[in-house]
């Protein structure tokens, strides 16, 4: 005769005769008894996971005083500039038509969505308040005061925070009892990563674990029974996961294993009709909430291809050897949970495993989103986030077993009680520190605010500067600085790598230097030798102006150095390119790149350098800069008198773009200086042709106009 299966797909106990630690540890039933002191206990936790969210939440906003653009400034989390910027520009607070596409792939849309959502929301709760629903007024509203509306979207985000917690608790409750969900619940609450991540506004890995959780009951009911029901709603919440992050789709795999489990007695059409339904509304769910990802497949196809070569590939200062599961295993998930909390939870997997059929399901949820985010290079830890909590309940079945190891049954319950309350403090407390230091460190003023105050105040405007990324930005409108930001990939560096020789900082007065960016390479010189060995002469050569204070700082370490007058000869440099050249594989960058340097001497008044790194750039030609470094190169030229060099400059400019109005603006001022009047006419009239409302056009006549005198 079988063995009877319990609810929970265990074989019966009763064949096996009793074990205190399985019941224990079972579901207590929700007797009538216990229900207000648990409903009691759960508000109580539920109102420490807030608290502690909103705790800092309003640090690190945007600062409309500074008059920094939004995307540039990486004082305010990138997650948040990013989510909130695609969602803006769907209606600009509704100036402009809805365009629900968010033309980009790398991330599905549901984050951004939700994010426009919380725009939207924030619209109305304005519109209340001032009595003006105007759109246009709305607009300079969010322009004045970007600040109050990422508040209010990181106060409604931690909501969503809560929300985990309590449906963390929720399926905990039926493998550890009411209390070991509420010690699960606590992990959650108090864990650093989860609070911090409950702070952003619409983020990928806290929406994910929301449509996680939501997923994990109806995968465990399939294998207890209404299949059809279970199916569909495993379904639909794995869809949205996935609408939210890519990684959450191999959850289809638990799913199908749920319906393997218990599908195996039933005829082919009964087995799989309730599989298909849910596959269909997983596919359905995903589409309905990202439907661009699929109506414009161009995008979708090109980023995704872009991000798979991102999280493929190695990142500076970061990568493992070969994929990132063992640093997770090892390093990350220690990191976030705590080694007391990681530790149980090891052996709270070994024990959920060994129980029986929902417990393995259970676990395999995890183990595929570990496993998923393991194949890549890199170990982030928000990627690993959707998996913590089922990690929290293994550790809650490690707490509740452990003590009644170590404590024999027949002693009292006392010091059971005692080791089980050490073992969760111990759980607990183990990143408190790290929570206070981090939330201590966001309320002190920004290296790169400071920074970029300094600088404004002791640096003249047109003295040209480069800047290290994630280094102080500055307002592009009106060229308030000239400066460049130095090229830096935290994945592919190989493709910038070539603008890493100090020799190029000739005539650069100023350096910014960032230390997050060095760190990174000093962290892996045997992989980065050329780029840690540009630091290491940039900071040899260089002469420390300013340097922000790590105490009473947050943000990364950041010096202003001044570089000596001469670093290196026009011969030094041409040697140095012509090495360079022939070892790009992909030149777009480092085009980019000399076009911006350029751009940046002529700026500054000096005419030679631009010359010269236009020049450089033409050697590398590319078609999204070649035309701006023809012009750049004319302009330069032309300041500097070398009529015979700006006439081949413009010649090559009208055979490359002979349909850009200012090639043929320089074509025909060639051929006015060497008094060529009937050619320069007809140049000067083509670009007005080209372009009638170009900035010169009335001096383009007038000069049409003498030239025509002349000829009479």
């Amino acid at each position: 005769m079988r063995a009877r299966t319990t609810p929970h797909g265990n074989r019966d106990a009763s064949r096996r005769g009793p074990s205190p630690t399985r019941a224990r540890v079972q579901p207590k039933g929700g007797a009538g008894h216990n229900r207000l002191p648990y409903t009691w206990a759960l508000a109580a936790l539920l109102l420490l996971s807030l608290m502690l969210r909103l705790w800092g939440i309003h640090d690190r906003l945007p600062d409309p005083a500074l008059g920094i653009n939004l995307v540039s400034d990486t004082s305010v989390e990138e997650i948040d500039r990013t989510t909130m910027t695609y969602a803006w520009t769907m209606w600009r607070g509704g100036t402009r038509p809805l365009d629900l596409n968010p033309h980009t792939g790398g991330w599905p849309a549901l984050s951004f969505y939700v994010a426009l959502l919380l725009q939207v929301l924030y619209y109305c709760y304005h519109s209340f308040l001032t009595g003006s629903a105007s759109a246009y007024d709305f607009a300079q509203h969010i322009q004045s005061s970007p600040d109050q509306l990422f508040l209010f979207a990181r106060v409604v985000s931690s909501l969503l925070g809560v929300l985990t917690v309590f449906l963390t608790c929720r399926v905990a409750v039926p493998f550890v009892g009411q209390s070991g969900g509420l010690i699960t619940g606590l992990f959650l609450a108090t864990n650093p990563l989860h609070i911090a991540t409950s702070q952003h506004i619409g983020d990928p890995n806290l929406l994910a674990l929301l449509f996680v959780l939501l997923a994990i009951p109806p995968i465990l009911g399939i294998s207890r029974g209404d299949r059809l029901r279970n199916s569909v709603k495993a379904g639909a919440m794995i869809g949205l996961a996935g609408a939210c992050k890519y990684v959450p789709l191999v959850l289809l795999l638990p799913y199908l294993l749920a319906q393997a489990t218990s599908a195996r007695a039933l005829r082919w059409a009964a087995r799989w009709r309730p599989t298909i339904a849910g596959i269909v509304a997983m596919a359905a769910a995903f589409f309905l909430v990202s439907p661009f990802l699929f109506l414009d497949w161009g995008t979708t196809l090109h980023d995704v291809a872009a991000q798979r070569n991102s999280v493929l590939s190695a990142w500076v200062g970061q990568s493992s050897a070969v994929i990132a599961l063992p640093r997770y295993l090892a390093v990350t998930l220690p990191s976030i949970m705590g080694w007391p909390a990681y530790a149980l939870a090891l052996f709270g997997c070994v024990l959920l495993f060994r129980r029986g059929t929902q417990e393995r399901l259970l676990l395999s949820v995890a183990a595929v989103l570990v496993l998923a985010v393991g194949v890549l290079m890199v170990a982030q830890t928000r990627y690993v986030l959707p998996a913590v909590p089922v990690l929290f309940i293994a550790t809650a079945v490690g707490i509740q077993t452990v003590p009644a190891w170590i404590i024999r049954p027949e002693k009292a319950a006392t010091p059971r009680g005692i080791v089980t309350t050490l073992l969760i403090v111990a759980s607990v407390i183990w990143g408190l520190p790290s929570l206070i230091s981090a939330r201590h460190d966001a309320g002190l003023p920004d290296s790169r605010h400071l920074a970029r105050t300094w600088i404004n105040q002791f640096i003249p405007a047109k003295a040209p500067m480069a800047l290290d990324q994630y280094g102080p930005a500055f307002n592009t409108k009106g060229h308030e600085r000239t400066t460049i930001v130095w090229p830096f990939y935290a994945t592919r560096a190989s493709l910038v790598e070539a603008a890493y020789h100090v020799e190029w900082l000739d005539g650069i007065r100023f350096y910014v230097h960032s230390g997050e960016i060095s760190r990174r390479y000093a962290a892996d010189a045997a992989r980065y030798p050329i780029e840690a060995e540009f630091y290491r002469r940039l900071r040899g050569q260089a002469e420390v102006a300013w340097k922000s204070d790590a105490r009473t700082t947050s943000g990364p370490v950041i010096e202003v150095l001044k570089l000596p007058r001469s670093v290196s000869s026009l011969a030094e440099r041409d040697s140095l390119w012509s090495t360079i050249v022939p070892k790009l594989t992909i030149r777009d960058q480092i085009s980019r790149w000399s076009l911006v340097m350029s751009e940046v001497f002529y700026l500054s008044g000096d005419l030679e350098r631009a010359e010269e790194w236009a020049e450089r750039g033409l050697t590398i030609p590319v078609p999204s800069t070649a035309r701006q470094l023809y012009s750049t190169l004319g302009l330069a030229q032309i300041g500097l008198g070398k009529v015979d060099a700006f006439e081949r400059t413009a010649s090559g400019g009208v055979a490359a773009y002979p349909g850009d109005s200012q090639m043929h603006l320089f074509m025909g001022m060639a051929m006015q200086q060497r008094g060529e009047a009937r050619q320069a006419i007809a140049h000067y009239r083509e670009s007005l042709r080209l372009n009638p409302d170009q900035e010169r056009a009335d001096g383009i006549q007038k000069q049409i106009e003498i030239l025509e005198q002349g000829r009479r």
